[in-house]
């Protein structure tokens, strides 16, 4: 975020707090964005509550913090493979981190549990009568559960390797005068990831744009693009699919923000819903193919 501090040292955060209206407002790129307790476990021990936060998403961020440096320097050479693992691990987070995600997971993650617990508590009666009664359902047992599931998605080792063999690079668009801008759903990834033709982007400022593809001829496709229309088609794309929130460093896409911003957002596809079977006419890759995705 800090990469899009203008000459004040802020960034312009675009939000709709008032019903439809866009609002601009100029604010530290460490005090927006951020929902406290978003990964908070209920109850247990305040000691433990934020043993997710504290143990995993921590520990991508400072990770990727890393990686990030070198890739403003464009500095792709040489890579350990845990830097790498590392890289990929963030770029899965940045798929699920938004309270929308886990609200999802907590609705797929609880639905119909209520049930199932009185369907227990009424064995557990049965089968063992001389036994205290099982308590009554907790809400918040679903919540955990969900928390911890989270996890489990953002570290999938499938999906992990898929992304880790993606081709992938860094495009220094400076030269253009427009700029890109990023969102809270900030990954671009506009034809799933198993195709010949897949590909994801990642801005990482204003001028840079980190790309993966799943073959050499779609990023040398993506390298061949007019560098105006490639930060046109990621700012469209980051903005109409903003749940909450656009950053930039500049006023230059107010009209396309004010314009479209969440236009999309309902309808992107939470990890429980969507068609997972591949689409008539697209070749999936080798590895899509071995993990069914």
């Amino acid at each position: 975020m800090k990469q899009w501090r203008g000459p004040d040292r802020r960034v312009i955060e675009f939000s709709r707090p008032y019903k439809n209206k866009v609002k601009p407002r100029n604010v530290d790129p460490d005090g927006t964005g951020y929902v406290r307790g978003l990964y908070r476990m209920p109850g247990v021990a305040d000691e433990f509550a934020e043993v997710i936060e504290r143990t995993f998403f921590k520990l991508v961020d400072d990770h990727a913090a890393i990686a990030l440096q070198k890739l403003l320097k464009n500095e792709m050479t040489d890579w350990s493979l845990d830097l790498r693992k590392s890289w990929t691990l963030f770029l899965m987070s940045m798929f699920m981190r938004s309270p929308k995600i886990v609200a999802d997971v907590l609705a797929a993650i609880t639905e119909g549990l209520p049930e199932q617990w009185a369907a227990i508590q009424k064995k557990w009666a049965i089968d063992k009568p001389g036994e205290p009664p099982l308590e009554d359902f907790n809400p918040t047992i679903g919540q955990q559960y969900s928390l911890l599931a989270l996890r489990r998605f953002i570290a999938n080792d499938e999906l992990g390797l898929l992304i880790l063999s993606m081709v992938s690079g860094v495009m220094d668009l400076s030269k253009t005068p427009y700029r890109l801008v990023t969102s809270d759903r900030p990954v671009v990834m506009t034809d799933g990831l198993g195709y010949t033709t897949s590909h994801l982007a990642l801005p990482l400022g204003p001028t840079m744009l980190f790309v993966a593809a799943n073959t050499q001829e779609m990023m040398d496709e993506l390298r061949r693009m007019d560098s105006g229309n490639l930060v046109h088609n990621c700012n469209r794309w980051t903005v109409r699919h903003a749940v909450k929130y656009v950053w930039a460093r500049d006023h230059s896409h107010d009209e396309l923000i004010e314009a479209e911003m969440s236009a999309d957002a309902k309808n992107e596809p939470s990890p429980f819903s969507g068609p997972r079977a591949p689409q008539p006419g697209k070749e999936l890759v080798p590895l899509a193919k071995r993990i069914g995705t």
